[in-house]
């Protein structure tokens, strides 16, 4: 049921029966403030600088956490940094693979290659090493670089300077115009080399005619001659062969034949030639 305030005496009365109210309350906030100072007090009597400690305490704090701050950023934009370079080096060494491994097939050829041509093919038939230590030799083709008419002489020599010692030479040469042949042969039965001139059992000079020149001359086309290697007729027992001919400064002597056979053929050639020379020096004598 409401009651409605009419007069200011009934109004007054309601106030004064609050009051006692706000006032209990009143009472107690101050007594809590009271208390509030009055334990401040005592704090700051006991520790007089607390709360200016720790009021720069807050402050320091503060300035930590905005440290931290930053060095979080710094860290952050480092690391980034860091990971696209090592994204960027890894990208150009994946290249770098890439072409090695696209380009071994071609390297590896050019060094077999290379290896061919260090090596040489050996042999009667063409010439030695091509090349020594990177260092090109160069070479001289008989019919091509080296004229039929400048040839002045050619050497075959073989030596056996072990037991059964032996030595044979052919030589083939120009002379006043006039082609010229001469042969020795040497043995040392049952003995050691190397052998000398006293152990001389065929030996002779003939001239050749024109066409014996032209089938010497087909032995020794298209074989090559090289630069002349010191002490090229050290060891083994040959044969050793020198060509040398007009123009040549004492360098290009060294001489290969184009082919075994040929060097085969050329030697039966001597043979016959040596023959023919006994022929001839027994046809003298009898006459």
């Amino acid at each position: 049921m409401d009651r409605h305030i009419t007069s200011d005496v009934s109004k007054e009365m309601v106030i004064k029966s609050a009051f006692p109210f706000y006032a209990r309350e009143n009472a107690k906030e101050i007594c809590r403030c009271t208390a509030r100072f009055r334990r401040r007090k005592r704090i700051n009597q006991r520790y007089p600088n607390l709360f200016e400690n720790a009021s720069a305490l807050s402050e320091n704090a503060f300035e930590h956490n905005e440290n931290a701050s930053a060095l979080s950023e710094n860290y952050a934009s480092l690391l980034s940094e860091n990971v696209f370079e090592h994204n960027e080096n890894a990208s150009a060494f994946s290249r770098i693979c890439a072409r090695w491994i696209g380009a071994w097939p071609v390297m590896m050829a050019m060094g077999l290659l290379f290896c061919m041509l260090l090596t040489g093919c050996g042999g009667t038939g063409v010439s030695g090493n091509m090349f020594m230590f990177g260092k090109a030799k160069k070479e001289k083709i008989v019919g091509k670089d080296i004229r039929k008419e400048d040839i002045s002489d050619f050497y075959y020599t073989v030596e056996n300077i072990n037991f059964n010692a032996f030595y044979q030479r052919y030589r083939f040469y120009t002379e006043d115009g006039k082609y010229m042949f001469f042969h020795e042969s040497r043995r040392r039965e049952n003995r050691y080399g190397p052998t000398t001139e006293d152990d001389v059992t065929l030996t002779g000079t003939i001239e050749l005619e024109p066409d014996q020149w032209d089938e010497f001359y087909g032995f020794v086309e298209d074989g090559i001659v090289r630069d002349r290697e010191d002490a090229a007729d050290s060891g083994g027992s040959g044969p050793w062969l020198y060509l040398y001919w007009q123009g040549d400064k004492s360098r290009f002597q060294e001489f290969s034949f184009e082919s075994y056979g040929k060097r085969e053929s050329f030697e039966e050639f001597c043979v016959l030639l040596a023959e023919g020379t006994q022929g001839k020096a027994k046809a003298e004598k009898m006459n």
